[in-house]
């Protein structure tokens, strides 16, 4: 018998209904009397009906069903105490309620035991996932490397049965891809060293045909900066030296002439969660783009998130389109835009990205900035060796997906 006073007391042994968002599952069996919110129904029973057995009835699914059928109010749903009172259950004979009852206790205590047995195991296989991973990262020579390659492509549809191991395979992937253990080193190929001299050169004659400002000269790279040994043929550099990296901002929002009817893409840190942007949710005028700091960015233009919420920090994207973007992006334009250039540092950043969250500093919100992304260290290979590394590592996380 469901009841509603001003205060809403109980007895003990009332069964207390929270009937604010029903699917919550909210029920319990009161051990003592007290008095409690408006959003929870108490309900005595009287005669042959057994409270703990009660409370079974309205955890039941059919009676959740019920409940949730019957909320009114869309941003806090609750059951209404009238709706309660004409909710028809079951009604068994007091004695097998008790056995019921009792029943029910020792199988959701075996439903315990094994859900802590499932994440033991859990845990174990994520550990032994990660550990024979390591041994592939860690491999010293290419016989190695096969050696503890063979151990796990034995075991292989045992091992990796997660989305967590799963996970695990494709970071292994662009760690390899980026260490030169991924795919074999060619002595015929050109050195890296060759192309970083043409980026050089290239980016110097643009800065004499003014369609780039000179940058500073940044700091050698120290050996504390080299995570790992280079195979022959790769050299290490930083981001700024093969490309420009710029940002963004946002105009005003109190400027309707800025954003009405804007036909301009302009891009958020947000919508950095894709591999590609082909459109904005966004656009601004170009009234927009000629009073404010927003450049515009050509396509092949990769866009890492400085900050944002959650995930976003770290994220990479690559533009398909003409766009803006604010000033919480990163716009690396690369110096020699080839395919697979492109898609190499694409990979380097998305191996990169704890790494990159690691690197970003400030209090309640950490964010990174133009200069260190700029400052980034990569490992570079050969120009022919980049393309095979960008086919392996595709056909690898399409084996993932």
């Amino acid at each position: 018998r469901p009841f509603k006073s001003s205060k809403n007391r109980f007895s003990q042994g009332d069964v207390l209904y929270g009937k604010l968002r029903p699917y919550l599952d909210k029920v319990i069996v009161a051990n003592e009397p007290g008095v409690c919110t408006t959003e929870i129904i108490p309900i005595t029973s009287y005669g042959n009906i057994y409270p703990e057995f009660l409370r079974l009835l309205l955890k039941a699914p059919n009676f959740i069903t019920y409940a949730n059928s019957s909320t009114h109010g869309m941003n806090l749903p609750r059951l209404g105490t009238e709706k309660a009172q004409h909710a028809v259950i079951e009604l068994a004979p007091i004695q097998e309620q008790l056995r019921i009852v009792s029943r029910v206790d020792k199988l959701m205590s075996l439903c315990d035991q094994l859900e802590q047995h499932s994440l033991t195991s859990l845990d174990a296989h994520q550990q032994l996932v990660e550990t024979l991973l390591t041994t592939l990262t860690d491999s010293q020579n290419a016989d190695e490397l096969a050696e503890n390659w063979a151990r796990i492509s034995e075991h292989f549809d045992t091992l990796f049965t997660t989305e967590a191991s799963i996970d695990a395979l494709k970071q292994t992937i662009l760690q390899l891809a980026v260490m030169g253990k991924l795919v074999i080193q060619d002595p015929n190929d050109e050195p890296a060293s060759e192309l970083l001299k043409r980026i050089a050169q290239k980016k110097a004659q643009l800065v004499k045909d003014g369609k780039m400002k000179k940058q500073k000269p940044l700091p050698p790279i120290s050996d504390e900066e080299k995570p790992f040994e280079l195979p022959s043929g790769w050299v290490w550099c930083r981001i700024s030296d093969i490309s420009t990296v710029g940002t963004g901002a946002t105009p005003s929002r109190d400027e309707p002439k800025y954003w009405l009817d804007g036909e301009i893409n302009w891009v958020t840190s947000g919508e950095t969660n894709k591999p590609f942007i082909k459109t904005t949710s966004e656009c601004v005028t170009k009234k927009a783009i000629d009073d404010t700091n927003v450049s515009i960015y050509p396509p092949g233009t990769l866009i890492v998130a400085m900050y944002g919420q959650g995930k976003t920090r770290g994220q990479i994207t690559e533009l398909l389109i003409n766009a803006g973007t604010n000033q919480a992006c990163a716009a690396i334009q690369l110096i020699a835009n080839e395919d697979s250039h492109r898609k190499f540092i694409k990979i380097f950043f998305e191996k990169s990205y704890d790494d990159l969250r690691a690197l970003a500093s400030g209090g309640a919100q950490p964010n990174l900035n133009v200069a260190k992304i700029s400052q980034t260290v990569i490992p570079l290979p050969p120009e022919h060796e980049q393309a095979r590394v960008v086919l392996a590592v595709n056909s690898l996380l399409n084996l993932c997906s």
